[in-house]
């Protein structure tokens, strides 16, 4: 064989090396990015309650007693894991009578 010829090849499989590289490290880091740890569904509802409850106590303390009551009903809700009860109407409007006298 001519050396030229097998330079050529000797080149050509070195590029084809290095291209191989070059995907194989990206598909890594692609991979690296995937594997960071996701919330799990319990985490997004200790999240949610704790934004309703926040919420819910801002509205106590502005006084507004129909946004109380509809971020109150929200937050129950959610903690009781979606059973609504005639208590709960009353759990807020004790609530509220806290909050006013305070």
């Amino acid at each position: 064989m001519d050396i030229k010829l097998l330079f050529l090849i000797a080149v050509l499989m070195i590029v084809a090396a290095l291209v191989l590289y070059f995907f194989y490290k990206t598909y890594l880091d692609k991979q690296d990015e995937k594997s960071e740890p996701r919330r799990t569904r319990e985490q997004e509802i200790i999240e949610f309650d704790a934004e309703l409850r926040h919420e819910y106590h801002l509205a106590l303390h502005s006084g507004e007693r129909e946004k109380a009551f509809t971020i109150g009903r929200k937050y129950y809700k959610s903690v009781l894991n979606g059973r609504f009860t005639d208590d709960i109407e009353q759990a807020i409007s004790n609530d509220l009578s806290k909050f006013k006298k305070v």
